[in-house]
C-alpha cells in the first residue's frame, strides 16, 4: 500500500524587505512564547493539542535566531519581563497556535487499485502579537494533506496521519514565521508538493 502526502502553505503577508543574516553570522533576536494553543470545536475529537504544543515549541528552539526561554525567567508582562527583553535586545512574540482544521475522508480506489485512499487534513494558524507593546504581528498559517491506502479505517492508523499532518503544517507555518520575522519577502501561496511512500 502507498502513502500520500500533500503540503500546501498559506502565509498571510505583513512583511518589508530586507536581506537575511548568513546562518553562519545567525544569532538569537527573537523571543517567542506560547501562550495558549487552540482547537475549533470541530477539531477537538482529533486531540491534537498537546502534541502540537509540544511540537510548535521544539521547532522554535531548533532555530537559531529564536528563544523560548529569558534569563531569571521573569513574569510574562511584567516590567522585569520587558527589561529583559530590552537588556538581551530581543523582539519579544507572544503567539497563540490555533488548530483550525481535522478531518479525514475514505475516497474510492485510483483507477487500477483495490484498496480504497485515507486521506486527512490538518490546518494550523499562528496569531502573534508583538511584547510588550500588544501590537497585532500578522504570522502564519499551514495546511497539509497526508493519506494512505487502506480497506477500513483503523483508529491507530487515523491518528497517526493526523499527527504527521499536523507536524508537516506546522513545520512550515513556523519556518514561514521565522521569515516574516526576518523581513524575508515570501509569496502568499507556495505550490503544493506531492510525495509517495510505500508503507512497510
Amino acid at each position: 500500500m502507498k502513502r500520500f502526502s500533500v503540503i500546501t502553505i498559506l502565509l498571510s503577508l505583513w512583511l518589508t524587505f530586507a536581506v537575511a543574516p548568513s546562518p553562519a553570522l545567525a544569532k538569537t533576536r527573537y523571543y517567542v512564547g506560547l501562550q495558549a494553543v487552540k482547537e475549533a470545536k470541530a477539531t477537538k475529537t482529533c486531540k491534537l493539542a498537546k502534541k502540537a504544543n509540544d511540537l510548535f515549541l521544539s521547532l522554535l528552539d531548533a532555530e537559531k535566531t529564536v528563544t523560548t526561554r529569558l534569563e531569571g525567567n521573569p513574569a510574562p508582562r511584567s516590567k522585569a519581563f520587558a527589561a529583559a527583553l530590552k537588556r538581551q535586545k530581543l523582539a519579544g512574540y507572544a503567539t497563540i497556535l490555533r488548530i483550525t482544521t481535522c478531518k479525514h475522508e475514505l475516497q474510492p480506489p485510483q483507477p487500477g487499485k483495490s484498496y480504497k485512499v485515507l486521506m486527512v487534513e490538518v490546518g494550523i494558524a499562528i496569531d502573534a502579537e508583538k511584547i510588550p507593546s500588544g501590537q497585532l504581528a500578522r504570522a502564519g498559517m499551514g495546511s497539509a494533506q497526508v493519506g494512505t491506502e487502506v480497506s477500513r479505517i483503523k483508529p491507530k492508523e487515523l491518528q497517526s496521519l493526523r499527527e504527521e499532518a499536523l507536524a508537516a503544517a506546522t513545520k512550515h507555518a513556523v519556518k514561514r514565521f521565522i521569515a516574516t520575522l526576518d523581513g524575508k519577502k515570501t509569496k502568499k501561496k507556495s505550490k503544493a508538493r506531492r510525495s509517495k511512500r510505500r508503507r512497510r
